[in-house]
């Protein structure tokens, strides 16, 4: 079952700070994380065990190199559905493989689809795939040529302004 993305609690000054740490190397040990925060091993555990019930921290995984994995092309996809089937519609297409994320955006379409393939033929099946869907409209498909910025590492205020 996936976790809730909804807003979560105001979180703490050390909540804080143990996310930046996190952020930075998550594979840190609770002991690691103490020593650098200035605080005692117990106290980092309860903080981040108390993130993970409530949803702060949804996960832990690895960023991964694409293109060293020979996923050479990204494809954004723009769909369009039918009144009523929105929710219905991005679940199916959540489940394609190569999809890395399914978003409701505003604007000319209904949903961004983010895929990630190594081929054009994987795309182009991916396109038929999500256009054959029931209640799928139409779709409008972009390539990636270049990417400037990719960083899904969500940096707080004032470590950009140091």
């Amino acid at each position: 079952m996936e976790k809730s993305r909804e807003r979560v609690n105001i979180l703490s000054d050390l909540d804080e700070r143990i996310l930046s740490q996190l952020r930075q190397n998550g594979r840190q040990s609770f002991r690691q994380l103490a020593q650098k925060l200035g605080v005692s091993p117990a106290s980092v555990m309860q903080h981040v065990r108390d993130m993970e019930t409530r949803g702060a921290i949804l996960g832990y995984g690895v960023d991964l190199n694409y293109l060293a994995l020979g996923y050479d092309l990204m494809g954004l996809i723009h769909v369009t559905i039918r009144k009523g089937a929105l929710l219905g519609v991005q679940r199916e297409i959540a489940k394609i493989p190569e999809v890395v994320s399914v978003y409701d955006v505003t604007g000319d379409a209904d949903s961004l689809v983010i895929v990630r393939v190594k081929h054009r033929s994987e795309l182009s099946r991916i396109v038929k795939r999500i256009l054959k869907m029931e209640h799928v409209e139409r779709s409008n498909t972009s390539i990636v040529l270049n990417t400037i910025k990719e960083n899904y590492r969500l940096q707080p205020l004032e470590d950009i302004v140091q």
